[in-house]
């Protein structure tokens, strides 16, 4: 059962306050991170216990956005944020002890979209969130639709989070589906690595390129006809990548103006 989202609404509001749901294996994590969303201000926060609340129970809570903190057992923690992530689309941020490379990478693989090490301070846990929202498709938006991207043989729904190569839908992760709208949105164009991991990831992470070459490997096994050949995503070695699909450039529909199957 997958959570449902809101529809893009005219905004945001000023009075706008995202509904934020605390998620902890453990309790002593679980107080952490609210007492810093407390700090922030601007959030409602909902605070559970993985395994305690059931998908029924996030469905009435109707967050925008997940807070996973992750004090202890990390196996533990990265496996619930995989059955988050397999449960719904929303945005998954992983609070935790660790700031390891490894740990941060395998947070990412397990489905979250952003990553803080605790103790966090709680102006830049916002800004965090406020980054996660507006990409997002549950912060309101002053565009009334979505475009469609066509490329080639390639075509992405960005309001409905599908991707179609010849007609077949390839499933993708949120962050593969990021990374390659980023790309899409600039065909033939060489796009820098500091830029797709500013778009994709956040500004912070403008200098881990192996996040980058990660979900470029996953992407590549999942759209190429052969990933060691590949013909869409093209690397310039040592700048960044270039997407270039069989056919013209990319063209903009709005949803509205298609018949959505």
């Amino acid at each position: 059962m997958r959570m449902t989202t809101v529809s893009r609404e005219a905004g945001p509001r000023a009075d706008f306050r995202p509904n934020v749901v605390i998620v902890s294996p453990e309790e002593e994590g679980g107080r952490e991170v609210r007492s810093a969303l407390d700090a922030v201000g601007g959030f409602d926060a909902t605070m559970v216990r993985y395994g305690v609340a059931t998908l029924a129970d996030f469905q009435e809570m109707q967050p925008r956005v997940i807070l996973l903190a992750i004090v202890r057992d990390s196996a533990y923690g990265l496996a619930t944020c995989r059955q988050l992530r397999l449960a719904c689309d929303l945005p998954i941020v992983i609070c935790a002890r660790s700031d390891r490379e490894r740990d941060i990478v395998r947070a990412f693989e397990s489905g979250a979209d952003d990553y803080l090490v605790m103790p966090m301070k709680p102006a830049e846990l916002g800004a965090r969130l406020r980054a996660v929202l507006r990409r997002s498709a549950d912060w309101p938006s002053a565009q009334p639709a979505q475009p469609v991207l066509i490329a080639g043989e390639f075509e992405i729904r960005l309001n409905e989070q599908r991707v179609f190569h010849k007609g077949r839908s390839i499933e993708l992760s949120p962050m593969e589906f990021r990374l390659l709208a980023a790309l899409m949105r600039r065909p033939g164009q060489l796009v820098t690595h500091a830029v797709l991991l500013a778009e994709v990831w956040g500004p912070q992470y403008v200098d881990s390129r192996n996040y980058l070459r990660l979900y470029v490997q996953y992407l590549r096994e999942k759209i190429e006809d052969d990933p060691h050949r590949p013909r869409a995503i093209l690397n310039e070695w040592g700048v960044g990548y270039r997407f270039e699909p069989d056919g013209g450039a990319p063209t903009l529909r709005r949803e509205a103006s298609r018949a959505v199957a």
